[in-house]
């Protein structure tokens, strides 16, 4: 008997904490939820927190309001940013799941449709802010990024890319867990897939895996800087490939080489890669430049 009184205050108390909470969230959160997702509001929070901060970096915006989902998500709407000379860039929709600040910026995922980014009018920007500010005390951790449509506005080579990270971390240097990248540069698809991705503004390193459809792939490590890279890799030329040079037709394909090459230029309009030496003693040497749209041979 006593048993059944305890468990009928147990099964009470229970309906009173459920019926409670049920209460909190219609008269707390729910108005709440309700205020957030007002365009009134998201402009005026808008005007008071982020205008500033853009505005002390010589940045203005085209805000179009946010899709507030509870606890911690938001979905931007259409967003522009831009200077008095160009626009920078323009997204149609960023989803921010999970935002939390706890030590820097956390999200669990992050998400952009429709990015478009001017390249030169940013590289410009950049430039300019590099002896202005410093990214000393921020930091930023995202379990996801994702990008499946980016293009770069004002870029003869690498005009559109798809983009996926995971476990990038942003506190002074960069780390990236795992990235995958496909594009295609001038006329030639390929996909990059990255681990263990460190930078700064000293150094550059990590392991990658390089994809050329209809040519080969290469394997291998980089480290240095962009201006002087390094690479030590495994290249392996399929037998399928359309855009090798006359010198390997004599050859039973695939073919499959150690490279170490130094890249001295590195962006998707301008780039040079040197060999550091001949690759075999008894397939074809690769000596020379490989440039944006030809490798050139010396046997």
């Amino acid at each position: 008997m006593n048993e059944s009184k305890i468990q009928q205050r147990s099964r009470e108390r229970g309906k009173n904490i459920r019926l409670g909470l049920l209460v909190f969230v219609l008269l707390i959160i729910s108005p709440a939820i309700l205020l957030l997702n007002s365009q009134g509001v998201q402009r005026s929070l808008w005007g008071s927190f982020v205008e500033p901060r853009l505005a002390n970096i010589g940045l203005s915006s085209e805000f179009k309001g946010f899709k507030y989902e509870f606890p911690n998500s938001i979905e931007l709407n259409p967003l522009l940013f831009y200077t008095e000379f160009d626009t920078l860039v323009t997204s149609e929709k960023i989803e921010l799941a999970e935002l939390s600040f706890s030590k820097g910026w956390r999200l669990t995922s992050f998400e952009s449709l429709g990015l478009e980014i001017n390249v030169p009018a940013v590289r410009t920007f950049i430039s300019k802010q590099e002896a202005k500010t410093s990214s000393q005390g921020f930091r930023l951790s995202i379990n996801e990024l994702r990008v499946p449509n980016l293009k770069l506005m004002g870029d003869t080579l690498l005009s559109e890319f798809q983009l996926n990270c995971g476990g990038l971390q942003f506190d002074e240097t960069l780390s990236i867990d795992s990235v995958v990248f496909k594009a295609q540069w001038d006329s030639i698809p390929f996909l990059v897939r990255g681990h263990q991705i460190g930078y700064d503004e000293a150094a550059i390193s990590g392991l990658f895996e390089l994809d050329v459809l209809n040519f080969g792939q290469l394997k291998g490590a980089i480290s240095g800087v962009l201006e002087d890279l390094n690479v030590e890799a495994l290249l392996r030329l399929d037998a399928n490939s359309q855009i090798l040079p006359a010198e390997f037709e004599e050859y039973d394909l695939p073919l499959v080489y150690n490279v170490e090459f130094f890249c001295h230029e590195f962006d998707s309009i301008k780039s040079s890669f040197a060999f550091k030496r001949p690759v075999h003693d008894n397939l074809p040497p690769i000596v020379g430049l490989l440039k944006a749209k030809e490798l050139l041979i010396e046997s």
